[in-house]
């Protein structure tokens, strides 16, 4: 059949097919779905098994705006490594007094290519360090490159205290273990042996011990490690906010997102 009788041919059926509307399936899950006002909301499996809600990361979970801190240090690329610069600005920004707002002020790096050859340290509470623009236009937006390799697989950019110390400032009197059997993924709640020590709003850390047991449950962290994990080594570490208590049941304001098993590590808060 020549082609342009096929086509008047297939014409008509052409326009019946695209008058057709196509109708998009909603999406759906057991185990998450969105509430009348459009939030996800998750629901546990069988097993007691959520799945973590990870929407409270961010500057105060998001639900406020990111502050307006001002410029204290201006930083601008120079020739060569621009680590040892990028480092100075941050201290010298750290060693102001911090404001009434909780901030010290903000290190901002000058549109332009940084090369970073080493390890920068944010050690400082209240320092914001950031750029301008957006985008790989050096003439418009601050980029940093890193470049070399060591130490390998380096951290460029670590923000914290030089020495990880996993929130130890304990206040005395307030350990407790926990006694739930189970703490499942996603779980927001557990049960203590002796809450009195602790109130609504308290900073809270909850520690999963690394114990032989554990470890022979996840078969050492399932690679060969020399030295291989030791008890002690992968402590897991949570720090939430207390946001109800009801007698010895003590709710936080983010889930686990690791299985708290009593029988194989003793956690305690």
């Amino acid at each position: 059949m020549p082609f342009r009788r096929l086509l008047r041919c297939a014409a008509p059926l052409l326009g019946v097919l695209l008058a057709v509307p196509v109708v998009a399936q909603p999406w759906s899950s057991p185990l998450a779905a969105p509430d009348s006002e459009g939030r996800l909301t998750y629901a546990a499996d069988p097993d007691g098994f959520a799945l973590p809600d990870f929407s409270h990361a961010g500057y105060r979970g998001g639900l406020v705006p990111l502050p307006d801190v001002p410029t204290v240090v201006t930083v601008a690329p120079g020739p060569g490594d621009d680590t040892d610069r990028i480092q100075a600005a941050m201290d010298q920004a750290g060693a102001r007094p911090l404001g009434a707002d909780g901030f010290r002020g903000a290190v901002e790096l000058a549109a332009g290519t940084y090369d970073v050859a080493g390890q920068l340290w944010l050690q400082h509470s209240g320092v914001v360090l950031r750029g301008v623009g957006s985008g790989d236009n050096p003439a418009l937006a601050s980029i940093l490159r890193v470049t070399g390799n060591e130490p390998a697989q380096r951290i460029f950019l670590r923000v914290g205290a030089r020495r990880n110390t996993l929130w130890g400032g304990e206040v005395s009197g307030t350990r407790t273990a926990v006694t739930s059997e189970r703490v499942p993924v996603g779980a927001r709640s557990f049960t203590v042996a002796d809450a009195s020590a602790l109130s609504v709003g308290d900073n809270l850390i909850l520690v999963h011990p690394s114990t032989q047991t554990w470890l022979d449950a996840i078969d050492g962290g399932g690679v060969d490690l020399d030295p291989a994990w030791a008890p002690g080594d992968d402590d897991i570490v949570f720090n939430r906010v207390i946001t109800a208590l009801d007698g010895n049941r003590v709710t936080v304001d983010v889930p686990v997102f690791y299985t708290l098993d009593r029988s194989r590590s003793a956690s305690y808060v």
